[in-house]
């Protein structure tokens, strides 16, 4: 939710010096007492609502987003202040084929500052069965190859058979610089938008939930590049329960 507070310099200031304050006595909801009585409308209510709620999460590390613009606005916020590395989960390969413009141009700046951007796509079984959509998938990963995105795959179909996948399943991720996660998932369709995405800055939450050190070890990853392409295309239309 943005804060109208946030666009207006002397009530921001006055915003962060009352969470300082309160956060010497780690009482949130005194904080919003104060000011409840300007909550006198149901609107107001709401706001004041959602207010309690996003602090309360912030106090835990941790931010959501509930709307397809809101989980894009925050994993690109996420990519703009990344430093050094930018790691990709992404399950949706068919997404980026339109309407994903300003994220590519997000990733080209980024590179160009001297972020590290690895993407790992899953490619998965419906997906291969179709020549038309390897073609496109394929095409766009070799896009985001040409802008400097280190890209590999691995076919769901070598992660389905290993309990510790489950959790990560169908769930796009990404970690910057080692101290930021985000958790993007509620999609209505492989080709539909992701509305809602888990944001943490919580160390401890980021050790359980980052699924990296799974993936990588898994030694299933192909680079794309040649070989790796070539591989691919051979596993078009292939029945299989493993590639490997």
């Amino acid at each position: 939710m943005r804060c109208f507070w946030c666009s207006q310099p002397s009530a921001s200031h006055g915003l962060h010096k009352s969470l300082r304050e309160t956060e010497h006595g780690g009482d949130i909801d005194y904080f919003l007492s104060q000011i409840s009585d300007r909550a006198d409308n149901e609107y107001a209510k709401d706001l004041l609502g959602e207010l309690h709620e996003t602090l309360r999460k912030f106090k835990d590390r941790t931010v959501e987003a509930v709307s397809e613009a809101e989980v894009r606005d925050q994993q690109i916020k996420a990519l703009k202040k990344a430093k050094h590395s930018a790691l990709y989960l992404d399950h949706y390969v068919l997404v980026w084929n339109s309407n994903h413009e300003l994220e590519l141009r997000e990733n080209a700046a980024a590179v160009k500052r001297g972020v590290d951007i690895k993407r790992i796509w899953v490619i998965s079984e419906a997906l291969l069965r179709d020549s038309n959509q390897v073609k496109t998938a394929m095409d766009v990963m070799g896009q985001q190859k040409s802008l400097g995105i280190k890209v590999s795959y691995v076919l769901q179909r070598d992660l389905q058979g290993l309990r510790d996948y489950q959790r990560f399943s169908d769930v796009d991720y990404a970690l910057f610089d080692d101290e930021v996660l985000t958790k993007v998932a509620a999609r209505s369709s492989p080709l539909a938008l992701p509305s809602y995405c888990f944001t943490s800055w919580n160390r401890a939450t980021i050790s359980t939930e980052n699924p990296f050190p799974f993936i990588i070890g898994t030694g299933f990853i192909k680079e794309f590049d040649d070989t790796g392409k070539a591989w691919l295309s051979s596993m078009t239309g292939r029945n299989a329960t493993q590639s490997k």
